[in-house]
């Protein structure tokens, strides 16, 4: 390797671990695809120089703070795992910091962060006295953020972003990052409520599917363009392959049922970033966002219960007490085998694990009363109603499925 190349190596190095620890394939990603067996003796330089440092199975550098630390301050903010009910894709580290920083750099006000926790964790540490909401759709998820910033100029709202019309706050922010599910209602309603909360001017920086993504994706592209300058916004930048997202468990369960192991992050997104050009008049806005109106997504059947720090999602209505719980096998090895939202097999789903564990389910009250038990042992009571027996049945099936998903559950899962 020549000296600028190695010069150029070691620069690319030192600006992945900036984002915090990683491991060998992820650095090797993180700096353009290196591969491991080249850049492992790098590496071993650094090392010898005291330039960084290797530790359980990650290299960081030597200023780089463990999680859960504190940070100017304030305490790490910790993020519950992601669901694939959710959609629930984020950014690395360095991702992360890159639109937090942006977004500081474009003002020095509040930012409005939709669908995007993992902003939230940085913006907290790269600024710890400017204001940031996130909007969320998760309840869970949403209370607790806010158990852990009480007081915190750094909040969370529970929202749907595809209920934008539903917006009425008077606050208005001077940038927005939007990190919607890449699907047009999503972007949409995203682009709906930024066109209403940022002001005049602000900026507003928006994941943008690559072309490939799916069958569609360069229509779906332009049409978000689209919708985005019906609302107001010029498009000022866009950056191909700027961010890049965790491979979250569940998305690693389903690819390798068909064989494919994929690093710790892989999939990437544009960058696109607007500026607020116009105020639209409010007909016009409502029109726009009109569809979204009676839009209904079998996601919201499934009610969030928080069981030993994992998301679980199950299926209402729950009015069916003393029948008796069976869980039903509707997929192979009970994993669904695809992330995509186009799969027939979700409407079947009953209990949908973190994993991407699937089941159809009978006796929906008994497993609900169950996980709202394991959700909260304190209800737990001894049998004295008929219906108290599917409970305790409920209870037994369940056990062994908790028992695996805390096996596999992705211990870096709960950071960003």
């Amino acid at each position: 390797m020549t000296e600028g190349k190695h010069l150029l190596t070691h620069a690319l190095i030192e600006r992945a671990l900036r984002g915090g620890p990683r491991s060998l394939p992820e650095l090797a990603v993180a700096i353009g695809g290196m591969y491991p067996a080249d850049l492992k003796p790098i590496l071993a330089e650094l090392e010898a120089q005291n330039s960084i440092f290797f530790s359980d199975g990650t290299y960081r550098l030597p200023s780089s703070s463990p999680q859960h630390v504190q940070i100017n301050g304030l305490p790490t903010l910790g993020l519950l795992p992601p669901h694939p009910a959710n959609m629930d894709w984020r950014y690395d580290v360095s991702t992360a910091r890159l639109v937090v920083e942006r977004s500081l750099a474009a003002s020095d006000g509040a930012g409005l962060l939709i669908g995007s926790p993992s902003a939230l964790v940085q913006w907290r540490e790269l600024a710890p006295t400017r204001p940031a909401l996130l909007l969320d759709a998760s309840e869970k998820m949403v209370a607790s953020i806010n158990c852990q910033t009480i007081n915190s100029v750094h909040q969370a709202l529970r929202f749907d972003m595809c209920r934008p019309l539903d917006w009425h706050e008077e606050q208005k922010y001077d940038v927005c990052v939007c990190d919607p599910p890449w699907y047009r209602e999503h972007y949409l309603g995203a682009m709906g409520i930024a066109s209403l909360a940022l002001r005049l001017g602000a900026s507003m920086l928006v994941s943008l599917l690559p072309a490939l993504a799916r069958p569609g994706a360069s229509v779906d592209r332009h049409w978000i363009m689209q919708q985005a300058d019906q609302l107001g916004f010029h498009l000022f930048s866009l950056e191909q392959n700027a961010l890049r997202y965790v491979t979250p468990q569940f998305e690693r369960q389903s690819l390798a049922v068909v064989g494919i192991d994929v690093p710790q992050v892989w999939r990437c997104g544009d960058l696109a970033t607007f500026v607020k050009v116009r105020e639209v008049d409010g007909e016009v806005r409502v029109a726009a966002l009109m569809p979204l109106a009676n839009m209904e997504l079998a996601e919201r059947d499934l009610s969030e219960i928080l069981v030993r720090g994992q998301m679980w999602r199950l299926r209402g209505p729950f009015d069916d007490p003393g029948i008796t719980p069976e869980l039903i096998p509707i997929e192979p090895n009970n994993i669904l085998p695809t992330v995509s939202r186009r799969y027939e097999g979700r409407s079947k789903i009953g209990l949908w694990l973190p994993d991407n564990r699937v089941f159809g389910i009978r006796g929906r009250a008994a497993f609900w009363h169950a996980l709202r038990q394991l959700e909260n042992p304190g209800l737990a009571s001894l049998p004295s109603r008929p219906e108290d027996a599917t409970i305790v049945e409920a209870l037994r099936l369940l056990e062994p499925l908790l028992a695996t998903n805390e096996e596999k559950a992705d211990p870096k899962g709960g950071i960003l």
